[in-house]
């Protein structure tokens, strides 16, 4: 298969899904799309408002080297509940290095013109429920 379709999974804690929940439907859902698992990058116990977390930080890294071709969350709020963030993830770091950002739960991709706007607007909405749950 070669590095072509390989797939990372990002998750994090979330108390309505467990990290083995989210393991799961992701394997699911990469299955279901022909693709293998490169590594699973799991952070636990740290907020969605930043990428001020080691494993994120470690699949950043693998990303700068090439080691996969697709990152899969369970949600998009999962790797981030900063639209800003979010958009310039994909603008400078994905795009140019033709990766693309999956998310199981609803099967979008972020390459597609429809994709990226269904991301930018569950960024939206990612930053609203936080503001109002204040966490």
């Amino acid at each position: 298969m070669g590095n072509q379709h390989k797939a990372a999974i990002y998750i994090r804690a979330n108390t309505g899904c467990s990290l083995r929940e989210q393991e799961e439907q992701i394997r699911r859902f990469i299955a279901a799309k022909e693709l293998s698992v490169f590594d699973v990058y799991r952070d636990s116990g740290y907020s969605g408002n930043d990428f001020n977390r080691p494993k994120i930080q470690r699949l950043f890294a693998d990303m700068k080297e090439g080691k996969f071709q697709y990152i899969v969350v369970w949600r998009l709020d999962r790797l981030s509940r900063n639209n800003k963030d979010i958009l310039t993830l994909i603008d400078n770091e994905l795009e140019p290095r033709k990766i693309k950002l999956l998310i199981s739960s609803c099967d979008i991709e972020s390459s597609t013109p429809e994709g990226k706007m269904f991301v930018a607007l569950q960024g939206i909405f990612a930053e609203y429920e936080q503001a109002i749950s204040g966490s």
